[in-house]
């Protein structure tokens, strides 16, 4: 679903700043596994937070960056990322994020004492 559009606009980038292409279309790996309808984390994008968060202490924003990361997870697992390969995972913040998804991630409504 998304490779298409990236391959657009990694175009227009090149375009844009006048060089030739720096990718081929083959060099654009997507997994669409982590979305689901309705803006909401799923189970690979709530898997990979916590996973984040447990092994790393990094706090991943439920929208983008854990998308992102369960994406790379998802790559990984299937092969399409391999053994030695070097992978960059840019993360953009939105930790403030987290309190706006605390239900969906099970750790909401819960009262102060």
């Amino acid at each position: 679903m998304q490779k298409p559009r990236l391959s657009k606009v990694a175009e227009a980038l090149a375009e844009l700043i006048g060089i030739p292409r720096p990718t081929g279309r083959d060099d654009i790996l997507t997994w669409d596994g982590a979305l689901v309808p309705g803006g909401r984390a799923g189970p690979a994008t709530r898997a990979a937070l916590q996973r984040m968060a447990r092994a790393e202490g990094i706090l991943l924003d439920p929208v983008y960056s854990a998308n992102t990361f369960a994406g790379l997870l998802g790559l990984a697992k299937e092969g399409s990322i391999r053994k030695g390969w070097k992978v960059l995972l840019l993360h953009t913040g939105g930790l403030s994020a987290l309190f706006a998804y605390q239900n969906d991630l099970g750790f909401g409504g819960t009262e102060a004492p």
